[in-house]
């Protein structure tokens, strides 16, 4: 037996006349304010890196924040899908018309942002700078297909656009995969397809200039592209899936949540095999997710404050803008305080107009680096409640008007 489920202290009621249907899980959006804070903390530590190793390892590990996105992310998604499916007149129109409208308008904000800011010329993810292309198929979400565009135009943008691609399969997945033994099914086979397609070299062959002339890029290629990801998203499947029967679709928790140990055993050897996928593969990620899809289970158990609270909670609602922000942030703080920046993928051009003020090259490593992680945190925050006023919630309300319509 698990314990009751703590229902007030994880939800958060929709407001006002044109609110979402579908309740906010509060320790949802927290667990996105703490992939939020990874994130920056590791892209931080990257102008400005310690000498401790314990430090180092510590916020290294700050890059597998996305994949604790991209767990939440599908397991909101398909949460609200079950319970919009008796709601929505045409839920996969539905279902397109949000996403577009959730993801699109401040990702094409930071593509003409990061445009002005980087310029068009080479980089680390466009070696040959930017053409018509890179921004083509940035703007239509489809960059995450190809080495030099992944990446190229929105740094971190690769995460985006490996989203997008997911999305197209929801539908798809959601209608096949309504039981947690078709979700592990799932799961399995793509960390079969993820062990198997390195072997084939497939990438090579449909890249073979970048493979000769550009291998690194080649390789973080494959490390980003959907087929390496999708069993992390493939958790917040199966993580729905077991809670599904026990969800009133009214409130979308649980009020107690009976488990028959026996039927965790499947699930237990599925997160076995992750892990041993990432040991294989050389893939930790897998691990950190497997870490992840525990925590999230277990703060929807019984949430603890130290992680549940109003700060991380509020850091997860702007956590998109704040995500689309910070490397901005990033750069403007390395630049103004005279830091190393050679090691970091992109160069701003922007940045070159601006003084430097420098004053942070004798401070001791970690005092530099949480200097850094707080100047950046201090100009990433504002910004995402910018974007998140401004942009985001004007084409919630859209997607809500044109859903309205549609019934």
């Amino acid at each position: 037996m698990i314990r009751p489920m703590m229902v007030d202290a994880t939800m958060t009621a929709p407001r006002g006349r044109n609110a979402d249907p579908v309740k906010h899980l509060g320790y949802i959006d927290s667990l996105r304010g703490i992939a939020l804070l990874m994130v920056v903390a590791y892209h931080s530590a990257m102008i400005a890196p310690v000498t401790s190793l314990t430090l180092r390892s510590v916020f290294d590990a700050g890059r597998y924040g996305v994949q604790l996105f991209y767990l939440i992310s599908a397991f909101t998604l398909f949460r609200s899908m079950d319970i919009r499916a008796r709601r929505d007149r045409s839920p996969v129109l539905a279902f397109a018309i949000r996403r577009v409208l959730r993801i699109g308008p401040p990702f094409w904000l930071a593509i003409a942002f990061y445009l002005w800011w980087y310029g068009l010329g080479p980089r680390a993810f466009a070696p040959g700078g930017l053409g018509a292309w890179h921004i083509a198929l940035t703007a239509l979400a489809a960059h995450a297909w190809a080495p030099d565009t992944i990446n190229s135009v929105v740094n971190g943008g690769w995460s985006v656009g490996v989203e997008v691609s997911f999305y197209c399969l929801v539908p798809v997945i959601y209608r096949w995969a309504r039981t947690p033994g078709r979700a592990l099914f799932l799961l399995l086979l793509a960390l079969a397809v993820a062990a198997v397609l390195p072997r084939l070299d497939l990438l090579g062959r449909f890249f073979p200039l970048a493979r000769a002339d550009h291998p690194l890029l080649l390789g973080m290629f494959a490390d980003f592209w959907l087929p390496n990801q999708m069993p992390v998203f493939l958790l917040g499947l199966v993580l729905n899936s077991i809670w599904r029967g026990t969800m009133s679709p009214g409130a979308g928790a649980p009020a107690r949540v009976n488990v028959d140990v026996a039927a965790l055993a499947p699930v237990l050897a599925a997160m076995a095999a992750m892990v041993l996928a990432a040991e294989f593969l050389n893939h930790r990620a897998y691990s950190f997710a497997v870490a992840f899809f525990a925590v999230a289970w277990g703060l929807g158990i019984r949430p603890t404050a130290w992680l549940v609270n109003r700060a991380t909670r509020w850091i997860g609602e702007i956590s998109y803008g704040g995500y689309l922000a910070h490397f901005a942030a990033i750069d403007l703080v390395g630049r103004v305080a005279g830091l190393d920046m050679v090691g970091y993928p992109f160069h701003s051009v922007a940045c070159e107009r601006l003084p430097v003020v420098g004053g942070l090259s004798g401070q001791p490593p970690t005092v530099r680096l949480l200097i850094v992680l707080a100047a950046v945190l201090a100009i990433t925050i504002p910004s995402a409640c910018v974007i998140r006023r401004v942009v985001e919630l004007p084409s919630g309300r859209l997607a809500r008007k044109l859903i309205g319509r549609l019934s």
